[in-house]
C-alpha cells in the first residue's frame, strides 16, 4: 500500500476530526475567531477600535451552509473541502519550494 503508517495515522486523525465537526452545532461557544462585536463587548466590556474597523471577509460557504442543504451535511462537506484545500496548498508549497532548490 502506498500509505506508510505515518500518513495513515494522519489520516486516522484527520478522519476522526472531521466526524467531531457537528459538536460545533450543539456547543453554547463560537468557534474560534468567528466573533461578532456582542462577543468582544461581552467579554472585554469595549470593542477594540480594530476590530470595529476591520472589514469583514465573506468566506466560501458563509456560516458552512448550503443553501437548503441540512446543516449537518453542510458542515460535514465543509470540514472536507476546508481539509482538501489546506492539503493542496501545502502540497503546492512543498513543490514550488522543492522546483526552488
Amino acid at each position: 500500500m502506498f500509505l506508510t503508517n505515518k500518513y495513515r495515522n494522519l489520516l486516522l486523525l484527520l478522519f476522526v476530526f472531521i466526524i467531531l465537526v457537528p459538536v460545533g452545532l450543539i456547543s453554547n461557544y463560537p468557534a474560534w475567531g468567528e466573533w461578532d462585536f456582542s462577543y468582544f463587548k461581552q467579554k472585554l466590556g469595549f470593542i477594540p477600535d480594530g476590530i470595529k474597523n476591520f472589514k469583514q471577509i465573506e468566506g466560501i460557504l458563509p456560516d458552512y451552509s448550503l443553501g437548503d442543504i441540512n446543516s449537518i451535511f453542510s458542515y460535514y462537506l465543509s470540514a472536507i473541502l476546508g481539509v482538501i484545500l489546506i492539503f493542496a496548498i501545502f502540497y503546492l508549497l512543498k513543490v514550488l519550494i522543492k522546483h526552488e532548490r
